[in-house]
């Protein structure tokens, strides 16, 4: 087990970077996977809007947007009013990935405060072990 050494931080934010070793992948990917969830979570209201105002709708496509691509990518305008199923199953699969990117949010989020959490304890644990047995006798 790795112990601290007070000492020999300047900062308490070097104390707690310590703390995090082993977790910081894991914090990482955390944040990775919320972001990712909250990028899909804008998905699906966006292909109602593009499903309401262009494939409905009589408004024109802004070219150069990542709409205009993507109806030009599922074969344009006239192939996704004859087949509105795609856009439905845009909504099914951005609904999809945004769970997936939750769960695993809530994983490694979970892990990587254990692992710290266990880190800490485990330092703390050392510490006091290595205490003279006056300071135990007199501290309770």
């Amino acid at each position: 087990m790795k112990t601290i050494d007070r000492d020999r931080f300047t900062t308490n934010r070097e104390m707690i970077g310590s703390f995090l070793e082993g977790s910081k992948l894991l914090f990482a990917a955390s944040i990775l996977c919320a972001a990712i969830s909250s990028v899909f979570d804008m998905v699906a209201p966006q292909v109602i809007r593009l499903t309401v105002d262009n494939v409905f709708g009589t408004e024109p496509l802004k070219e150069g947007t990542l709409s205009a691509f993507a109806v030009r990518f599922f074969g344009g305008l006239s192939y996704l009013r004859e087949n509105l199923w795609i856009l439905a199953a845009c909504i099914v699969a951005a609904a999809l990935i945004r769970a997936a990117a939750q769960y695993l949010f809530r994983v490694f989020n979970t892990k990587a405060s254990e692992t710290f959490v266990k880190t800490i304890r485990d330092q703390l644990y050392a510490h006091m072990e290595r205490l003279p047995y006056s300071w135990h006798s007199s501290n309770k």
